[in-house]
């Protein structure tokens, strides 16, 4: 399956297909059929765990990790509030205000300025190869220069500690980029600056060295989750799937943006941030 094919997001609500979606899929995978009854039955206890059994998961020791939203890693109860929330009725109509930030109680979740200094070890060991390693390091050092260069006035830094790369301490970095060679849901998957410590982790896959998107770019989108960001096609843009209601919208809809998954005629190859995305940045991380 070519890369094209391979794309950054069919409809999330229909496949849970996320970052470049492997082709050999788990053959349980939730159908549109399995989100309209959990939708539409949201306290069914008994429908809710069977449907969880549909998700693609990744174990953390004893932890289970749901795959959730094509390249965000949660526990159970984030994907019971965010189905409650779906169900509700409070679900976003379709906006034209678009590079959304994450939201946790109504609130814009993103670094405030007294812990902007984010810093990041690679785990060498977990990694297939020396080579596979620095390309991953280099990589993601790479992406991570983009999003501090796109705003100079926001105090955030963004610095690779290789120091603890041989053996990586969470408390001593705010997150650990880690290589899976069993995942097979996705190409790249992150997390939000309010999820818990222990999930401050940005899992590689192995489909990370073949596929055809830029692989810097995917960095830059996972950071991008990292920083608080939210998918660009968030609110409906037909071809993609609706997700949840926790963001609030930060600039007009941009089919280029970094943060726009590859479906609805929109999104890119390259995952570069766009002048929008760098404006929206800004105008958060910039003003407070």
């Amino acid at each position: 399956m070519n890369g094209l094919r391979r794309t950054l997001a069919l409809a999330i609500a229909a496949s849970l297909v996320s970052l470049g979606a492997a082709n050999a899929a788990p053959p349980t995978r939730a159908t549109p059929a399995d989100f309209a009854a959990i939708y539409a039955n949201p306290w069914n206890d008994d429908l809710f765990e069977a449907f969880l059994l549909k998700l693609p998961t990744v174990r953390r020791g004893a932890k289970v990790r749901y795959v959730w939203q094509g390249d965000l890693l949660v526990d159970r109860e984030t994907i019971r509030r965010d189905i409650l929330a779906q169900s509700s009725g409070d679900a976003p109509a379709r906006s034209n205000d678009e590079l959304k930030v994450m939201t946790v109680n109504g609130v814009p979740s993103f670094w405030p300025r007294n812990k902007r200094n984010l810093t990041f070890a690679v785990d060498r060991a977990s990694f297939p190869s020396p080579s596979a390693y620095q390309t991953a390091a280099a990589n993601l050092e790479k992406a991570a220069k983009a999003w501090v260069q796109a705003c100079p006035q926001c105090g955030l830094q963004m610095t690779h500690l290789a120091q603890y790369d041989a053996a990586p301490d969470p408390t001593k970095v705010t997150f650990v980029a880690r290589y899976d060679k069993d995942e097979t849901s996705f190409i790249a998957a992150a997390f939000f600056p309010a999820d818990p410590l222990e999930d401050h982790v940005l899992v590689i896959a192995p489909e990370y060295f073949t596929t055809d998107f830029d692989r810097v770019g995917v960095f830059r989108h996972e950071l991008g989750h990292v920083l608080g960001y939210r998918h660009e096609h968030i609110a409906g843009i037909p071809g993609c799937g609706v997700e949840d209601n926790n963001w609030k919208p930060l600039t007009p809809y941009d089919k280029s943006s970094v943060m726009h998954y590859f479906c609805g005629g929109a999104g890119s190859m390259t995952l570069a941030l766009s002048p929008t995305d760098v404006a929206g940045h800004r105008g958060l991380y910039g003003a407070q």
